[in-house]
């Protein structure tokens, strides 16, 4: 079977997992503060890169991220902060395959694999998942050179959090209702998007944890805008 039949098998896969358990348990885990797939898993053809990026929505967090090219694809680390959580992301990105349509651009697909480790000082439990993006995109330009490439990123992820049990209803000093935060598994599945513009060795980058998230979700609105150097 070719990698074009496998990576089209692929997708159509993870389609069909987003659409099924992203209906069932729309439960996003905080710990994969990393929107969506790395563009590291379409056609990047740098040896290494840095990152910086703002992520928005509920989190208001900032992110560093480099990688590392290792073989055919590429392993890299994040690191994330805001005022009361840090998480640590370890990943590997690499392309399928890829196909010239000419004046239309090019088309590729590839594979991102993230786990992430988030300590949280409020909760008391840290969170932890593991998430299997596909990332289809269509490349215009070279991306060596001056290239812009949006992408979608079907994707599925499993992990524990601390979750809410209850409805807090607050009375001073305290909620009144039975409420507490317990550990419990988290799983969610989705269709995430973004976008890279490139110029040479610096890249705008744009990621969206999910186009079909509930807005009243739990970090429905999470995503990121960065700046990527690549060597």
């Amino acid at each position: 079977m070719t990698h074009q039949r496998i990576a089209t098998a692929l997708i159509v896969a993870m389609s069909m997992c987003s659409v099924r358990l992203g209906a069932q348990a729309p439960n996003a885990n905080k710990a994969l503060v990393k929107p969506t797939a790395d563009p590291a898993a379409l056609d990047d053809t740098a040896r290494a890169f840095t990152q910086v990026d703002l992520i928005g929505g509920n989190r208001n967090a900032w992110m560093t991220t480099a990688g590392l090219r290792l073989g055919g694809g590429t392993i890299f680390g994040s690191y994330a902060w805001t005022t009361v959580d840090r998480a640590y992301g370890l990943g590997y990105a690499r392309p399928i395959a890829q196909r010239d349509l000419g004046f239309l651009g090019s088309i590729g697909t590839g594979l991102d694999l993230y786990g992430a480790y988030d300590i949280d000082k409020w909760t008391g439990y840290n969170e932890r998942a593991v998430r299997l993006a596909i990332p289809l995109s269509i490349r215009w330009g070279s991306p060596s050179r001056l290239s812009l490439s949006p992408f979608i990123a079907p994707y599925a992820e499993l992990g524990r959090a601390g979750l809410e049990q209850g409805d807090c209803v607050y009375t001073a000093p305290s909620c009144t209702n039975p409420y507490r935060v317990g550990p419990g598994q988290t799983r969610e599945a989705g269709l995430g998007a973004g976008a890279e513009l490139t110029a040479w060795h610096v890249s705008l980058n744009f990621g969206l944890r999910n186009l079909w998230m509930r807005r009243d979700a739990l970090y429905s609105d999470q995503a990121s805008l960065g700046i990527r150097v690549r060597f």
